[in-house]
């Protein structure tokens, strides 16, 4: 969770960043166009890394809750197998 709040973070901050430099810096139409192309392919580039990096702690915890149904579930079975033959011994006593 807060590995997704850096990165939103990160990517705001260099909106901003990049909103104030072309506030800021007097350039022609040519370079101000360039300078957002080159702006735009820094956050496309940021938000990827981001989505890599949420995709990728989504699938840390799927894998996990993967692991812990299943133990869960043989859990489950232990225990219905031992009440089942405590319910036999009590019957047949």
């Amino acid at each position: 969770m807060a590995e997704s709040r850096f990165w939103e973070g990160f990517v705001i901050g260099g909106l901003v960043g990049v909103a104030a430099g072309l506030l800021f810096a007097p350039q022609s139409g040519a370079e101000a166009r360039q300078t957002v192309a080159r702006a735009g392919s820094q956050v496309k580039e940021a938000v990827g890394q981001a989505y890599k990096a949420a995709a990728s702690e989504v699938a840390g915890a799927v894998g996990t809750l993967r692991e812990a149904v299943t133990r869960g579930r043989e859990v489950a079975v232990e225990v219905t197998s031992q009440l089942g033959e405590e319910m036999e011994e009590r019957s047949e006593a």
